[in-house]
């Protein structure tokens, strides 16, 4: 695993993530190894099903019972063992030192609660606010610093009345209410349209320097990727196949997977008569291929990538990548 010259905020172990079905065992997260420091944006990419959203949801010991099942690794923050830790200590942390975005606002929003009794709620179990008057103040100064307009007078306003921008940025208040060290952020902006997208990520990126928050940006979108992250861990079938620095991976992809994802990207100025895609589909998690889970999308499978699962092949001093084709590359 690598590790940056700083001490790490959040070290993520070999994380193995299971459900367990009728059908079989589904390995959604498989060995999952990164790190994170303070104030720094790790990029989280890959096709969905592969295991993003359940790694955020491990880290914060959410993964849902009784099926799901964190059966091993180790999630450290700042020297901790979360899961070591109680059911009731976890609280503690959720929302306190770590809190996470989910993806669609609606859905994260109760109906029948109003803006600033949700807003609220952290300070209230966190005891972060002191009487009811502080705790409003502080509602409105977090609405604030989300750029809600007229935040004072929006706080008895049901979820129904704001816009999608508004309810994202609402949830987003929810999030950095108590100041975490470690902000989660799963497809924030899968329902914004394109313009209150580039808002969104700035107002994102803002609040990321005013509080100094670690970000994890778990996307599709390697745009947004391109714009906000230092680092990029790529993921496919429940495992991360390469790792490292944003402007190496997408200049000199390592991985072919990696390198499919790149060529998918339309860019501007370029005249195709198709769009580049992976051929096939992503494997069936309970019944993984033996060896690499992505030769049989693979144009330059060999017979050991059917066979093995390749070791990690480091990439200079900041990442590294899974693929039998790079471990050959290195030992020449």
């Amino acid at each position: 695993m690598i590790i940056g010259p700083k001490e790490p905020l959040l070290v993520v172990d070999d994380l193995k993530t299971y459900f367990f079905t009728r059908q079989g065992v589904v390995r959604a997260v498989d060995g999952v190894s990164f790190s994170l420091t303070e104030g720094e944006t790790l990029g989280l990419v890959g096709e969905s099903g592969c295991g993003k959203s359940v790694t955020a949801l491990s880290i914060l010991r959410l993964v849902p019972e009784p099926a799901g099942r964190i059966v091993g690794g180790r999630i450290l923050f700042q020297g901790e063992n979360l899961l070591e830790k109680s059911e009731s200590q976890m609280r503690q942390f959720r929302g306190s030192r770590i809190s996470m975005i989910l993806q669609d606002p609606l859905t994260s929003l109760n109906p029948v609660f109003t803006i600033g009794d949700q807003v609220g709620g952290p300070f209230k179990y966190h005891r972060r606010g002191g009487e009811t008057r502080d705790i409003t103040q502080k509602v409105v100064d977090v609405l604030k610093r989300v750029r809600i307009p007229a935040a004072a007078s929006r706080l008895k306003d049901y979820p129904h009345l704001f816009s999608g921008g508004m309810r994202q940025r609402v949830v987003g208040a929810m999030a950095i209410a108590c100041e975490p060290r470690v902000l989660i952020a799963d497809e924030p902006t899968t329902a914004l349209d394109v313009t209150i997208e580039a808002q969104f990520l700035q107002l994102l990126k803002q609040i990321q320097q005013e509080i100094g928050v670690a970000l994890i940006l778990i996307t599709h979108n390697l745009g947004i990727v391109a714009r906000i992250c230092r680092r990029v861990a790529v993921m496919y079938a429940g495992r991360i196949v390469e790792t490292g620095n944003v402007h190496r991976i997408f200049e000199n992809p390592a991985h072919p997977y990696t390198k499919g994802l790149m060529d998918s990207v339309p860019r501007l100025g370029e005249k195709k008569q198709r769009l580049v895609t992976i051929p096939g589909q992503p494997p069936d998690m309970s019944t993984l291929p033996p060896g690499c889970s992505f030769w049989p999308r693979c144009e330059y499978a060999q017979e050991i990538c059917r066979q093995e699962y390749p070791p990690e092949s480091r990439l200079g001093e900041d990442g590294y990548v899974r693929c039998w084709l790079a471990e050959k590359q290195t030992q020449i």
